[in-house]
Formats: structure tokens, C-alpha cells, sequence
């Protein structure tokens, strides 16, 4: 019937009826478990097929419903609606609450109150004018997801018109002009110098230690490390498989182990005491 209950890593859960239009795949929502009971998501799920039946996308229909009598709302309440509609679908709450964040601290103190429908151009510049030259990185996060909130709005009939956060075409030329050249990364220690800092990561102790061995040794993200557990270990401590949902790609990434990493693993497992390899 195309009916599931998806399970977050929280442990929270909703229902989603899964179908295609055009061979591209659609999850609609039918609201969280136990809120919606089975009886009444087989019931909604069993209403949406028998409209696809009679070639109405159910999705499309729910849209069209609600802007037939469009209302507006503040962009602070805007926010929260997307999250909660996109929390489906995104992988970790972190991601959500980085949005939240962002939001909350670089637009809301300005634009927070205002309606959707009356957020123009000059509501966005200034916003990302504070931090448009001295936190790039920032601005273009905050400016990406500005627009995807104003089109996630256009879509149930909170405004109307352009995307005032759109870049290409608008917000591409916004002053003051940033310098040329890419992004400046931090540097890395030069390595000729690792031999003594290794020697002196030896000659500490601590899981913070033992952790930023093992970072060096297997040349992963600071995050996969600190999080790592000990089912993703094989026995053997030869072989250490990231699931999917802690990668970055969304992919799960097996990481072959050499002599040393393993014998820093092995090292903990004496003291395992916690779920962590690095407990914290």
C-alpha cells in the first residue's frame, strides 16, 4: 500500500505513504505515531491510493487546498513550521538545530516578527550585511536557507511573488563586494614536525589523547571519532565501519585499521566501560 512508520534515531515516529508520480519518488506525511494511530494512517493511506486511482496526486491536492485561501504568518513561526515539516527527512537533529540556530541569531531579531508575504530584498540584505565579509561561510548558509524557508512558504501560500533571497540574478552583487579568492582553511601542521607532537601525544594520557591518535592514524572526521562506539568494531579490532547516518555523504564508510590504530583500540577495550570507544 505504500504505508511506513519511519523511526528517527530520537526514537520519535511517523507515518509516511510512499508513492511515485513521473517515476519520482513522493513521501507524504500523515503526522506522528502514536498521535495517529495505525487505524487511521491505513485509513488515510487507503483515502491518498484511492485518489491516485483516479490520477490525483494526494500531495499535489493538499497543496492546492491550502492556497485556495491564502494567510500569512511571521517568519519566526516560518521556521518552525519548516523545520518540523523537513525533520522527516533529515538525518540527525543536529542538522536541524544548526537551521534553528542560524536562524534564530542572524534574522529573527530583525525580520522575526514580520509577515512572509511583506519580507522583501532589503529585509535579507540586512540581514546578511553584518556578516556578509567576515563570516562568509555563515552568510551563505544563512542566505541558502532563507530561501529555501521563502520557497517552502511560496509553496503554501504564505507570500507570493519572487524569492527576495534568491542569489543568482539578485543577491550575487550584493554590496560591499567580497575580495576575490576561496575560502581560507586552517593550516596544517607541517610534517615534519608530527614525529616530535606524536611523542608528546605518547607521552600523555586520557581518552582525549587516545582519541586524537587514533584521528591522525585513520584520518577521519573529529565528529566519527568522538562518536565511535564498539559495535562498529569488528572482532578481531582490525576493521571499523561508520554507520551511513554519522557520515557526512550519508553513506556507510568501512576504514581498514593498521598495527597502531588497532593496538589503541585494543588499549581501550581493557577499559571499556561505556558504549563510546572515548567516553567523555
Amino acid at each position: 500500500m505504500g504505508l511506513y512508520l519511519k523511526v528517527k534515531e530520537s526514537g520519535k515516529k511517523y507515518w509516511i505513504y510512499r508513492y511515485q508520480v513521473n517515476k519520482r519518488r513522493r513521501d507524504m506525511s500523515f503526522g506522528p505515531y502514536p498521535i495517529i494511530s495505525l487505524v487511521d494512517a491505513r485509513d488515510l493511506a487507503h483515502e491518498a491510493y484511492r485518489k491516485r486511482r483516479n490520477r490525483i496526486d494526494p500531495l499535489e491536492e493538499k497543496v492546492n487546498e491550502r492556497n485556495k485561501d491564502p494567510i500569512s504568518i511571521t517568519f519566526d513561526i516560518a521556521v518552525d513550521q519548516f523545520l518540523l515539516s523537513k525533520q522527516v527527512g533529515w538525518k540527525s537533529e543536529k542538522h536541524a538545530q544548526q537551521w534553528h540556530n542560524t536562524l534564530k541569531t542572524y534574522c529573527s531579531p530583525l525580520i522575526g516578527r514580520k509577515l512572509l508575504r511583506d519580507i522583501n530584498k532589503e529585509d535579507i540584505i540586512k540581514c546578511l550585511k553584518p556578516i556578509w565579509l567576515i563570516k562568509v561561510e555563515t552568510a551563505n548558509r544563512v542566505r541558502g536557507r532563507l530561501e529555501a524557508i521563502l520557497d517552502w512558504a511560496a509553496v503554501n501560500g504564505y507570500c507570493s511573488g519572487g524569492n527576495p533571497a534568491k542569489l543568482k540574478g539578485n543577491l550575487e552583487h550584493l554590496p560591499p563586494v567580497r575580495p576575490k579568492g576561496g575560502p581560507k582553511h586552517h593550516k596544517s601542521m607541517p610534517y615534519k614536525d608530527l614525529p616530535s607532537f606524536w611523542q608528546d601525544l605518547d607521552a600523555s594520557s586520557g581518552f582525549g589523547t587516545f582519541a586524537l591518535r587514533f584521528l591522525i592514524l585513520t584520518a577521519c572526521r573529529t565528529s566519527e571519532v568522538l562518536e565511535a562506539s564498539w559495535e562498529e568494531f569488528d572482532e578481531n579490532l582490525s576493521s571499523w565501519t561508520i554507520p551511513a547516518h554519522r557520515m557526512k555523504a550519508g553513506k556507510e564508510h568501512r576504514v581498514p585499521l593498521t598495527a597502531p590504530a588497532s593496538e589503541i583500540i585494543g588499549e581501550l577495550c581493557k577499559l571499556k566501560a561505556h558504549n563510546y570507544v572515548f567516553p567523555s
